[in-house]
């Protein structure tokens, strides 16, 4: 509950007094203080940051309050961490501290030489990173982690950006006739082997043969909804398969795609397709017993005996029930270990034993790929900026709903 007092909010800061050297209080914050001194220290913080940028410091009563309002609220949040447990670990913000450091190419002490130029002290500097984290913390465990975005508001999220940037596409085109059909398994053969372009100056019927097939950059609006319908599905490098309309027989080509989307960068990711065979250590089985027995299973498979019966037999995981196979996996689903294990691999060999977060294993992965999953990560940015804008709005009315549940006087002229 907010208590004021009846005088003005307004007070001399830089006014001597004859109690000067006394750090008076000028709001009380349930079990917490704000003196005079950390006021007046936050204000010049905060001037000498406006003056940097070249903008000018409000008027001096409206400081006061914006400056006042922030302590009190910094000290709310830190009393309900507190309340709550939430502690944010020395070493933790060491690391952050290091990271911000070698990404400006600086060490610790050139970036405190940095700071302290800018007329902030490095400890403050560090303590008001360490509450920073704190804050998004309890933003993270309070709100974000509570809030759910719809594949719906996701969708006209996308749409409306699109719609601010549409997706344009270069394309390519060949024509073949109604009336020269046949021709159309020769020139899909060639395609296998021969630029899109030099085919298609050489068998396209269109009038853009000439141009190797240049459509240009094309909308979806500006296509056939055959074309369109196609296209979307398409990735850059992609030919499709034939489309039939009244006039012939189509072939596209996508040379570039651009604006649109969050990203306009193909995003690939390495997968594997893998079968295993796990066996945990116990108390009754130790890790020599383990690996001696899966080295045996190894010389079994090398003899002759298939992985999938091997798994089938010998494997403590519940891939066992499918002849060890997991199917495709992407590293970055991977655990360390795992994915180490993974790369250490040869394809087409029964590998390890390694130890893995899943216990002991032999690994034998049958394929590779690269997936496109740019649109997955794209639809899981568009989450994220929703996730983010979300939790600002409630986190303001979580924060004023706290405040007002809060013992806070102001006694600035007392």
């Amino acid at each position: 509950m907010l208590a004021t007092s009846a005088s003005s909010l307004l007070f001399n800061i830089k006014a001597q007094e004859n109690y000067e050297n006394l750090d008076r209080i000028v709001a009380v914050v349930e079990k917490d203080v704000v003196t005079k001194k950390e006021l007046e220290l936050e204000i010049r913080k905060i001037t000498n940051q406006l003056k940097k940028r070249g903008e000018s410091p409000p008027e001096e009563e409206k400081i006061i309050k914006l400056v006042l309002d922030k302590i009190i609220e910094k000290k709310i949040i830190t009393q309900y961490a507190e309340s709550k447990g939430i502690k944010i670990d020395r070493q933790f913000v060491d690391e952050v501290m290091n990271n911000m450091a070698k990404k400006n190419n600086m060490t610790i002490n050139e970036l405190k030489i940095s700071i302290e130029s800018d007329g902030l002290a490095f400890n403050q500097f560090r303590e008001d990173m360490s509450f920073q984290i704190l804050l998004n913390q309890i933003k993270e465990s309070e709100i974000t982690s509570k809030i759910n975005v719809s594949k719906y508001e996701i969708d006209a999220f996308l749409k409306k950006s699109e719609d601010k940037n549409p997706k344009q596409y270069h394309i390519y085109h060949i024509l073949v006739k109604t009336n020269k059909i046949d021709k159309i398994d020769k020139i899909i053969n060639l395609l296998k082997t021969d630029p899109f372009e030099s085919v298609a100056k050489d068998y396209s019927d269109s009038s853009l043969s000439s141009q190797g097939g240049d459509m240009g950059w094309k909308k979806f609006d500006e296509l056939p909804i055959e074309f369109s319908d196609v296209i979307k599905e398409m990735n850059i490098g992609d030919i499709s398969k034939p489309i039939t309309l009244e006039n012939g027989i189509h072939l596209l080509k996508i040379k570039e795609i651009k604006g649109g989307d969050l990203s306009e960068n193909k995003i690939l990711s390495k997968q594997y397709n893998i079968s295993q065979i796990v066996i945990k250590a116990n108390e009754i089985t130790g890790e020599d017993d383990v690996i001696k027995k899966l080295e045996n299973i190894k010389n079994q498979i090398l003899s002759g005996l298939t992985f999938s019966e091997a798994a089938a037999n010998f494997s403590e995981d519940a891939s066992s029930f499918n002849g060890g196979n997991i199917g495709w996996i992407d590293t970055t689903a991977m655990l360390p270990e795992y994915r180490k294990s993974i790369e250490l691999s040869k394809k087409g060999q029964v590998s390890g034993p390694y130890k893995t977060e899943l216990g002991w294993a032999l690994l034998f992965f049958l394929e590779e790929r690269e997936k496109d999953i740019t649109n997955e990560r794209i639809r899981i940015s568009a989450q994220i900026q929703l996730q983010r804008y979300k939790a600002e709005t409630k986190f303001d009315d979580w924060l004023q709903s706290l405040k007002e549940q809060s013992n806070i006087e102001i006694l600035l002229n007392e």
